[in-house]
C-alpha cells in the first residue's frame, strides 16, 4: 500500500515538473513575442518619422528653389511683385514648419502611448505567470517535505469470518396471498365481457421496431374509436405466461378479444387495410354449460325423492380378522336414482318393515 502511495506521489511530482517546464516555456515564448512586437513597432515609428522629415526637407528645398528662381528672373520694375512672392513663400514655409512640428508631437505622443500600453500588458501577463509558478513551486515543495519516503510493513490483519453475502431483508409474500393475486390477475385477463378488446404490449422494450408497431396499433384503434385496454406484460409473470399460453408467440404487440388471441401486428394491419377489422374483433366464443345440469337446477317440476318415515335399520357388520388386508371395494355403476329408490321400497315392503302409515304418506 505504501509503495503504491510512493509511486503515485512520484508520478504526481513528474506531472507537476512537466507542467512547470511548460509554464516556463510559455513564459519565454511570450517574452520573446513581446520583444519582437516592441522592436517592430519602434522600427515602424522610426521609419515614419524619417519619412516625415524627408518630405518636410524636400518641400522646404522646393520652396527655396522657387525663391532663388524668382530672384534671378525678377525685373527692376517688378520689385513689388517680387516682394509679394517672397512673402508668400515665407508664409508657406512658416506654416509648413508649424504643421510639421504639430504632426511630429502628435506622432510621438501616440507612439509613447502605444509603447506604454504594450509594456503594461506584458508586465501584467508576466506577473500572473510568475505568481502561478511560485504558488505551484510552494505546493510541490510542501508535498515533497511531507510525503512518505519509506515503505513500512505493517502486520497482516487477522482474517475475518467468512460471511455469506445477502441482498438485505426482503419481503416474503404468503402463498395464499400470491394465489389470490394471481386469481385476480387471471380474472382480469379473462374478462366476462366477450367483446372486450385487449392490447398486450411491453413498456420497457428496447426494440425500436416493437415500440413503433405498438404505437401504430394504438393509433389505428384510437382513430377508429375502438375501446381497448392496454395490458403490460412486464407487470407480472402471470400476464406473460398467459399471453404465451394462449398465442404461442413472443412477438409484440398482440391483440386479444374476450381473453382470446386474435393476431399480431401484421394481422391487425392486414385487416385494417382490407377494411375487415370487424371480423378480427368478433366476440369471443363461450363454452356452453351442460343442459342436464341446468335442467336439474332450474326445472321446478323435477321429481323430489321422499325418504320413508320411521327409523332406518342398517345392516349388521361382521368383524374382520386383524391380519387380513381389506378387500378392494367394487364401485357400482351409476344407475337411475328413482329406480334404486323403488327397488329399496319393494324390498322393505316385502320384509314387512314399512307400515300402513308410511304407505299412506307415500
Amino acid at each position: 500500500m505504501h509503495e503504491a502511495v510512493l509511486i503515485a506521489h512520484a508520478q504526481a511530482m513528474e506531472e507537476k515538473d512537466a507542467l512547470l517546464r511548460q509554464h516556463e516555456a510559455a513564459l519565454d515564448s511570450l517574452q520573446k513575442s513581446h520583444d519582437e512586437v516592441f522592436r517592430d513597432l519602434q522600427k515602424q515609428q522610426a521609419q515614419a518619422n524619417a519619412e516625415l522629415r524627408r518630405r518636410h526637407n524636400a518641400e522646404l528645398a522646393e520652396l527655396r528653389t522657387k525663391l532663388e528662381n524668382a530672384e534671378k528672373n525678377g525685373a527692376p520694375g517688378a520689385t513689388q511683385q517680387f516682394n509679394a512672392e517672397v512673402e508668400k513663400l515665407l508664409a508657406e514655409i512658416e506654416a509648413e514648419e508649424h504643421n510639421h512640428a504639430v504632426q511630429l508631437d502628435e506622432f510621438q505622443r501616440q507612439q509613447q502611448q502605444q509603447l506604454s500600453t504594450l509594456q503594461d500588458s506584458q508586465n501584467a501577463q508576466l506577473k500572473t505567470l510568475k505568481q502561478r509558478q511560485t504558488s505551484e513551486k510552494k505546493r510541490l515543495s510542501w508535498r515533497s517535505q511531507h510525503a512518505p519516503i519509506d515503505a513500512v510493513s505493517w502486520p497482516a490483519p487477522q482474517p475475518l469470518s467468512i460471511l455469506r453475502k445477502t441482498n438485505g431483508p426482503q419481503e416474503r409474500k404468503s402463498t395464499t396471498k400470491a394465489a389470490i393475486e394471481e386469481d385476480q390477475l387471471l380474472s382480469e385477463l379473462k374478462p366476462k365481457d366477450n367483446k372486450k378488446v385487449q392490447l398486450y404490449y411491453s413498456s420497457v422494450s428496447g426494440n425500436a421496431t416493437t415500440k413503433k408497431q405498438q404505437e401504430h396499433v394504438r393509433s389505428l384503434l384510437q382513430s377508429r374509436k375502438i375501446a381497448f385496454d392496454l395490458v403490460d406484460i412486464t407487470v407480472s409473470s402471470v400476464t406473460l405466461g398467459y399471453m404465451r399460453e394462449q398465442s404461442g408467440q413472443k412477438d409484440l404487440p398482440q391483440l386479444f378479444v374476450g381473453g382470446e388471441f386474435r393476431g399480431l401486428y401484421q394481422d391487425i394491419v392486414n385487416h385494417v387495410e382490407g377494411d375487415d377489422l370487424e371480423t378480427l374483433l368478433r366476440p369471443a366464443a363461450r363454452s356452453q354449460p351442460n343442459g342436464t345440469e341446468d335442467a336439474r337446477h332450474t326445472d321446478p317440476n323435477a321429481p323430489i325423492r321422499v325418504l320413508p318415515a320411521g327409523p332406518i335399520q342398517l345392516s349388521s357388520l361382521r368383524p374382520t380378522a386383524q391380519g387380513k388386508a381389506p378387500r378392494s371395494v367394487q364401485i357400482r355403476q351409476s344407475r337411475d336414482e328413482d329406480a334404486e329408490l323403488l327397488a329399496e321400497l319393494e324390498r322393505e315392503l316385502s320384509a314387512g318393515k314399512i307400515g300402513e302409515d308410511a304407505l299412506q304418506l307415500l
